[in-house]
């Protein structure tokens, strides 16, 4: 996921292994910037969020539509999240049924463009997935600070319940 502020772009090391592992080209900022440092991306970390800086960086993720922009999903609910996860599958249905229709010689030529875009929108429907769980309190992303993230009022109410929820379960057991 990215999060595009007005001077900065913020983006998981998930989708930074995947750009590496995917793209063909990455533009010199780019690269500068992600190697700066020791870029090491595990299961433990592979939520956490880099900050770039560089307005050619900002302008390069902007465009990147296979990494799920914070932005357009943060008000969706989990049945919009749900039709969004459908319609990115819907696009690699139909990204296979155009491959299949091209003549031998034309799959030949094509045949690396279509698994490179089908293997970033399968990326895409790990990342809607993965904000989805988010969304459910099921998967926990620290959310850079620099943001102003907001929660809706269902989500607050939501995480109150839960808390409660989870204080009476343990208090319950404590006094057994």
């Amino acid at each position: 996921m990215k999060i595009i502020t007005n001077e900065k772009v913020y983006v998981q090391r998930n989708d930074i292994s995947t750009l590496l592992h995917f793209s063909n080209t990455l533009p010199n900022e780019v690269v500068n910037e992600v190697f700066s440092d020791v870029f090491i991306c595990t299961l433990n970390n592979r939520h956490e969020f880099m900050e770039f800086s560089n307005p050619n960086t900002i302008e390069y993720f902007k465009k990147l539509d296979y990494i799920l922009d914070y932005d357009e999903v943060k008000d969706l609910s989990v049945e919009d999240l749900n039709k969004l996860y459908l319609s990115v599958d819907k696009e690699i249905s139909n990204l296979l049924i155009e491959f299949e229709n091209l003549s031998t010689e034309e799959q030949e030529k094509k045949y690396a463009y279509y698994v490179n875009i089908i293997n970033l929108k399968n990326y895409k429907l790990s990342s809607i997935n993965d904000y989805t769980l988010y969304k459910k309190g099921k998967l926990k992303i620290k959310m850079p600070a620099a943001t102003k993230m907001s929660i809706s009022k269902e989500e607050k109410t939501k995480k109150r319940i839960r808390s409660i929820f989870n204080k009476e379960r343990w208090t319950h057991r404590k006094n057994r």
